[in-house]
This record gives structure tokens, sequence and C-alpha cells, in this order.
């Protein structure tokens, strides 16, 4: 189900629940998922179960799931590097590639962020060939600059 521009408002990030563990691993093994996100590797399914329990159990990594009209349709990974920074990773279940999804879960991800931890600064390294990967980014707010080869996409507190 493709769900219309209208819905875009109605989307909720959650921390997951362990009965959505399945389905994150579903959906990093699509090959949809895997061609656009070329550092996604094949995992055992108990190699991911434990991933998702040290992710879930730690207070340096914060994993969302974003829901429209109670619908799963992507996640939302923050992970601690340094101080008050993090890390950001996104994607939708294919499904909701290219329908303008991304910014909002950015921006709704970065919010539950920072009601919940201590932030200064939020960022997502993107590689310089796939440059339109940045524009969700700006459109969330995040400033863009190139760095050695790169992306650098960042939101300051």
């Amino acid at each position: 189900m493709i769900l219309s521009q209208r819905h875009h408002q109605g989307v909720v990030v959650k921390e997951p629940v362990l009965a959505e563990r399945r389905a994150i691993w579903e959906w990093r093994h699509d090959p949809t998922t895997k061609k656009l996100n070329n550092s996604l590797t094949d995992v055992s399914y108990a190699t991911h179960r434990k991933w998702y329990e040290s992710i879930t159990g730690s207070d340096q990594s914060l994993l969302l799931i974003a829901l429209a009209e109670n619908l799963r349709i992507g996640l939302v990974r923050f992970d601690k590097t340094a101080g008050d920074e993090y890390q950001v990773n996104v994607y939708l279940k294919p499904l909701y590639c290219g329908k303008g999804y991304t910014p909002i879960l950015l921006k709704k991800g970065v919010r539950y962020l920072t009601s919940v931890k201590k932030v200064n600064r939020v960022v997502a390294n993107i590689k310089n060939i796939n440059p339109s990967s940045a524009i969700p980014f700006k459109e969330a707010g995040f400033r863009v600059v190139e760095r050695d080869g790169r992306l650098e996409c960042s939101w300051t507190a």
C-alpha cells in the first residue's frame, strides 16, 4: 500500500518492540534496500538478533521505527560517535522510497533523539558519487558540505 502525500504529517517514530525484530532483518535483506544502500551485507538471522539486542539495549544508540497509518515504513538509527554527536542512518521499505518520507523521518527522528538524549550535533556521511542522497537531509534542515570526497550532512542543536 502506497500512502499519499497527505499522510506524511501522520508519520510517527517509536522505539521498536521485540516483535519487530524480524521485520527489520527482512527489510535489510530486501534486494532494493541493498541496492540503494551499498554498505549493507547479508547477515544471518542469528547475527541480526544479537545486533538487535545490543542496539536496543545500548545507551550509545537509538533505533526508531517509522509508522504511517500504523504501517511500518522505515527506520532511523542514531549511534553516538563522540561527546554529544550522533551518526544517523535512515532507510525506508522499498515501497516508500522516493515518496518524500525521508526528510519527515529525519526531522521526527532528530526530534525524538533530542527529547531523550543530550545532543549537540547529528551527522550523516554520503558518498560524493550519490549527491542526490543529500537532498532529503537538506529538506530536513541539515547543512551539507563537501569534505574529503564525501558529503557531510549535519544538524546542530
